[in-house]
């Protein structure tokens, strides 16, 4: 849907339906009909749930001018046009989310296969799932960054025995030791050190406990969904980070 209106926004509903089902037979896909192909009968539902999404989001509104406004008629709205060009990682678009985060930094097996399933997941509403996944691939960026602290620098001792101890620990040693050289860290990664990388991961974690925990409430979808858009400037930042290293 969102490379469908990358390619030609729509104008009506019946247009929209055409254009996605045109992208979805290019990927293998199964569509309904032969030259004007439709989406089929068992995925009306989900069409119109992320359809409606979409509207609700702020992407798409229900009127093409002043003289066809209202339903059945659509159209970007403004941000809408921004939003499907700006090229960031989306979390509607699993195979999506993955190349632009690759644009930053390569993903390694381990977390292709966790944010894979966390993008799979939400895209499916298991926002749960989604949650321990992201949470995982989260985990797995600290112990990256304690790695190449360890590596960098010998005496960063609490850094390294908290490799092998709860994330939450971890965290909190990288922090202690990324604040007592802040000065030395460029002023993007300096005045982010607090929000996105120990704001970001803190609420990421804490989600994962969430999702992954019987006694504790689910993970709301909406939830879910802000925190896989911040994962990429969190990702970014821990290899901005690494990059620096030592300090």
């Amino acid at each position: 849907m969102l490379e469908s209106l990358r390619r030609q926004p729509p104008q009506q509903f019946v247009n929209f339906q055409h254009q996605v089902a045109a992208v979805l037979a290019e990927r293998g896909f199964a569509v309904q009909g032969g030259l004007q192909p439709t989406i089929r009968r068992e995925d009306q539902r989900r069409f119109l749930e992320i359809l409606f999404q979409f509207i609700n989001q702020g992407i798409l509104f229900q009127a093409l001018d002043a003289n066809n406004a209202g339903w059945p008629w659509l159209s970007l709205t403004e941000w809408g046009e921004e939003y499907v060009q700006g090229g960031e990682p989306d979390a509607y678009d699993p195979d999506g989310y993955l190349a632009a985060l690759e644009r930053d930094a390569p993903l390694d097996e381990i977390e292709r296969r966790y944010l894979s399933q966390a993008s799979a997941a939400f895209r499916a509403d298991l926002p749960d799932v989604a949650a321990v996944m992201l949470g995982a691939a989260s985990e797995h960026l600290l112990l990256q960054l304690g790695a190449a602290v360890q590596k960098a620098d010998p005496s960063a001792t609490k850094v390294a025995k908290a490799i092998d101890r709860p994330a939450l620990q971890l965290l909190r040693e990288i922090q202690r030791y990324l604040e007592a050289k802040r000065s030395r860290l460029p002023r993007a990664l300096n005045e982010n050190l607090d929000t996105t990388f120990g704001g970001v991961a803190s609420v990421i974690r804490a989600s994962r406990n969430e999702g992954g925990h019987p006694a504790l409430p689910s993970v709301e979808r909406d939830t879910v969904y802000v925190l896989l858009r911040l994962y990429p400037s969190y990702r970014r930042w821990v290899f901005g980070v690494i990059a620096k290293l030592p300090l």
